[in-house]
């Protein structure tokens, strides 16, 4: 990746980004390159329904634990391997569940 990256065609949506020392966060995507900036952003610790991230992307979790987000803030994540445009569906399931489930 690089800093001059931010024509990226899901700039905008909302992706699931899993990081190789930050874990797996969702969002919108705000920026791509170096660091991957996300609004709305939620880390999710752990879930349970889904086999990969593409599967959880798609389909969302039956459960699992989920930060909530801070919506004024701009997560910036580094060292990305998979950014994954999320379903509507996905994101719906996840924006319900909260950091005690």
């Amino acid at each position: 990746m690089s800093n001059n990256e931010n024509n990226h065609p899901f700039i905008g949506g909302i992706v699931l980004v899993r990081a190789q020392k930050a874990g797996v966060h969702c969002g919108r995507l705000e920026s791509y390159g170096d660091f991957v900036h996300l609004a709305e952003s939620r880390r999710i610790w752990n879930w349970e329904g889904a086999f990969t991230c593409s599967e959880l992307a798609t389909a969302g979790p039956e459960s699992g634990r989920i930060a909530d987000n801070v919506p004024h803030l701009t997560i910036p994540v580094s060292d990305v391997g998979e950014v994954i445009l999320m379903s509507p569906e996905a994101w719906a399931k996840i924006s319900k569940m909260d950091s005690s489930e």
